[in-house]
Formats: structure tokens, sequence, C-alpha cells
């Protein structure tokens, strides 16, 4: 897949791509050879046509008798939603959840990769955080342009969020993971995915009573 025909692809497309992948690396843990794609479908919470859809995207066809190779599958998503290189990105706010964040990069998602970490904390600066070394923000904009980087992830307070995005923006980033619960305001052509953690456990809370 090119990279015209990756910039085609919807949120939710790869959001489902992803979500497949995920679904692949349980199934060869579990030492299985071949998918359905209704059997994908059932683990994915979505349409056997669906899954097809999606898989047809990228160029890839099932067997009727054997259905899809899971290795060769999970192979050919990587390459269209990661690429064949690792991404950079940098993350912004190295608190408990940004902690959490880069702790969690370390080893399970190995297209992606958190590069450095920012912090306003002077004590944070200079150390090595779960692999990740921390630097100032001041550090932010050089660091960018340097390694060509154009994916962010912020996860500092809400009140320092939107003056770092423009920060961000301005030095090149192009697709941010918002997960304070502040609405960002982004230029035309900037990628912002919103995750809040708070919303999100309110909303299964309420479903749990």
């Amino acid at each position: 897949m090119n990279e015209s025909e990756k910039k085609k692809m919807n949120a939710r497309a790869v959001g489902r791509l992803s979500l497949y992948r995920r679904m692949l690396q349980v199934l060869e843990m579990r030492g299985m050879d071949s998918v359905f794609s209704h059997e994908l479908a059932t683990l994915a919470g979505t349409s056997a046509s669906q899954v097809r859809r999606d898989l047809m995207s990228l160029g890839t066809s099932g067997s009727p008798s054997s259905g899809y190779s899971v290795r060769d599958l999970g192979e050919a998503i990587s390459a269209a939603i990661s690429g064949v290189q690792r991404q950079p990105v940098v993350l912004v706010g190295v608190g408990n959840l940004g902690r959490a964040v880069l702790h969690y990069f370390q080893n399970n998602h190995p297209g992606l990769e958190i590069v450095a970490g920012f912090d306003s904390d002077p004590e944070k600066r200079g150390r090595v955080i779960s692999g990740t070394p921390v630097y100032g923000l001041s550090y932010l904009p050089g660091r960018l342009a340097e390694d060509g980087i154009r994916t962010a992830v912020l996860t500092l307070p809400a009140e320092s969020a939107q003056e770092v995005t423009d920060l961000l923006v301005g030095a090149g980033v192009v697709s941010i993971l918002n997960m304070t619960n502040l609405r960002l305001k982004v230029p035309e052509g900037v990628y912002v995915e919103d995750t809040d953690i708070g919303v999100a456990l309110e909303r299964v809370a309420y479903f749990g009573k």
C-alpha cells in the first residue's frame, strides 16, 4: 500500500485493522495458522462482510477452504497501518498517566516507538523512564525537527494542553493522541484522537449499576 492509498483510509478503518491485528496476535500465540473472516469478525465484534471489505483494501484475499494465514495477514496489516519502519512518537507530560503509557508502549506496539518524553518538571528532566529519555519542553521543537516526528501523545494537565498543542503543530506534528479532558483547537489537516479515560470509566460504571 503506497502513501496516497494510506491517506484514503479513514479513522474507523484504521481502528478496525488495528483491532484485527491484536486478535491475530492472540490467535498466533494460541498456535493457530489460519483464520476465516467470520471467526475474525466474531473476535472483533463486527461482521464477516466488513472484515472482508477491510482486508480487500489491503490487497489481501483469503482462501474459501483455508481462510487467511494468521501470520501473513498480521504482517500485511502492520505494513498498511504502521509502515515497514518504526514510527517515532513523542509524549508530553510524564506524570502518572504518562509513565503508564511509556511502560505500555515498550513492548506492545512494535511499529511505534516513543523516542522522547517532555515535561516541565525539572526533577523529571534528564531521567530515563521505561527506556525513554525525558527532556524539558524547550527541547521539543528541535527534537521534532531533528527526527521528523509528526505524531505526539498528550498526557499533561488540561490547562497546558492547548499551548503545547500549538507548539507541536508549529513544529510539524500532524497527528495527536489527546489524553487530556480538553478539546483541542487545531488547524485543518491535523488529526486529533480524543481519549478521555475519566469519561470512558464513568460510561462503563453507568452500565455496571
